[in-house]
């Protein structure tokens, strides 16, 4: 799931990989709270899901700038016939990027590509692109809006100064 490249100082998360471990969370939780229909609830509590993870993995990271690797072809939602839950996957990935502090890379490549690319010396500019990638300019008022819009409570300032902090120290 992370991969650590030291040299170009970014780990890169795949988070389709990712993803497999937070559906089955979120499938725990539809049941525990019996939530037959992907309505508002099923929605926040996706939500909530993917944005916890992608923050525990960003926080728990030691080297480098964390880069969430994304594409939208690797997503695979059982029990999604009309692809309802896959459209609001992408829909929150969009928004977190431009909302929260958490750098994505998204392709319509699998990452299987750019692995095959790294492990022949060939992925330099790959590698280079995401290191050295657009920095998104957001706003800890963009971000408090988007963690109190879906009632993500973990996103608070002391997470923010953390991580604030972590993002002078690395100077990504």
């Amino acid at each position: 799931m992370l991969h650590a490249f030291p040299l170009y100082n970014v780990t890169i998360c795949n988070f389709c990989k990712m993803l497999q471990s937070i559906l089955i969370e979120y499938n725990d939780l539809m049941q525990q709270y019996h939530i037959k229909r992907f309505d508002s609830n099923a929605k926040r509590v996706l939500t909530h899901c993917i944005i916890k993870h992608c923050c525990d993995v960003a926080m728990g990271v030691t080297q480098g700038k964390v880069v969430f690797y994304y594409s939208s072809e690797c997503i695979e939602v059982l029990g999604d016939e009309k692809g309802e839950i896959k459209e609001f996957i992408h829909k929150i990935i969009m928004e977190a990027t431009k909302k929260l502090p958490l750098t994505w890379y998204c392709s319509s490549k699998p990452i299987e590509y750019y692995n095959k690319l790294i492990n022949n010396n060939q992925g330099t500019s790959f590698l280079m692109q995401i290191s050295n990638g657009d920095k998104i300019k957001y706003s800890y008022n963009k971000a408090a809006r988007f963690a109190n819009k879906y009632k993500l409570v973990f996103l608070n300032n002391n997470y923010f100064n953390c991580l604030k902090t972590k993002c002078m120290l690395l100077n990504t």
